[in-house]
């Protein structure tokens, strides 16, 4: 069963209710996303919005490591998807960047990218026929 799931923005924040119950997920994020939506399911994607978040924030790797309390060569590989940074060492980083981690169980993400805007449909030939039809019947 996939979690029905709405999802709201007020004053720039996002709050997600799932299944009319109160917001029980909120993301946050103060700079723009480098992808589509708000999940992240790989490596390479956290490695992509962490790095965003640092060359928003004119950060170098250097500066967020003391920041964070990591070394600048972990903080260089995580960001550049060449490791695979501990859960609190991600914590750290997303905190010190402005961004929070969020887990969810896999019902929650599936209801989630359920509730993303849908891309538009293509038209068909039918479609496209009839729009035609349309268009000669009613010239501008």
């Amino acid at each position: 069963m996939i979690a029905s799931i709405a999802n709201h923005l007020f004053g720039g924040i996002r709050y997600l209710t799932i299944e009319d119950r109160q917001p029980v997920i909120y993301i946050a994020p103060s700079i723009p996303l480098p992808f589509d939506g708000f999940l992240m399911k790989t490596l390479a994607q956290l490695a992509h919005t962490l790095e965003a978040a640092r060359l928003q924030r004119r950060l170098t790797y250097g500066e967020l490591a003391d920041s964070a309390g990591l070394s600048p060569l972990a903080v260089r590989q995580a960001l550049q998807g060449k490791s695979a940074p501990r859960i609190t060492s991600v914590m750290a980083l997303a905190d010190k960047l402005g961004l929070e981690v969020v887990v969810v169980p896999k019902v929650v993400a599936e209801g989630l990218a359920g509730a993303m805007p849908a891309p538009a449909p293509a038209l068909t030939v039918v479609d496209r026929l009839l729009e035609q039809a349309r268009r000669r019947k009613d010239p501008p």
